[in-house]
């Protein structure tokens, strides 16, 4: 059973330059024939991905949107919740509401003075506050 490194080979190709008759420069990973004049050129491979200090800069990046992005969601979540909260609330009135509109009761004006209501009046009453009830609460 063999073992397969996966790891990049650590060759160094050399790299020749010279001018061809017409003066233009010509590359290979052979010396041109004897007698030519070359010269051999040296690459500096590029860095490996991965490493280095923009790496740490990249990563230190990461985690700053990352938080960015979890304050956003928890202040989402949290807006949320207080939407919710006051609806269960508008939900509650709404259903005590219908409860007294089905109880004996009297209508209060803004003025604070009492006044009976028309049978139709309570029935249309209760009518808005189940239509409300079923879009609002479910």
């Amino acid at each position: 059973m063999g073992i397969v490194l996966l790891w990049p080979p650590m060759v160094s190709a050399e790299i020749y330059r010279w001018k061809d008759e017409n003066g233009n420069w010509q590359f290979g990973d052979r010396a041109p024939q004897a007698g030519e004049n070359h010269e051999e050129v040296q690459i500096t491979p590029p860095a490996l991905l991965g490493q280095g200090d923009s790496v740490n800069e990249i990563h230190q990046r990461t985690l700053r949107l990352r938080d960015v992005e979890q304050t956003e969601r928890n202040a989402e979540k949290e807006a949320e919740d207080k939407e919710r909260a006051a609806m269960a609330g508008a939900c509650k009135e709404a259903n005590d509401r219908l409860k007294r509109l089905n109880s004996r009761f009297v209508y209060v004006n803004d003025d604070g003075t009492e006044r009976s209501a028309s049978a139709q009046e309570v029935s249309e009453d209760i009518d808005n506050t189940k239509k409300w009830i079923k879009e609002h609460c479910g």
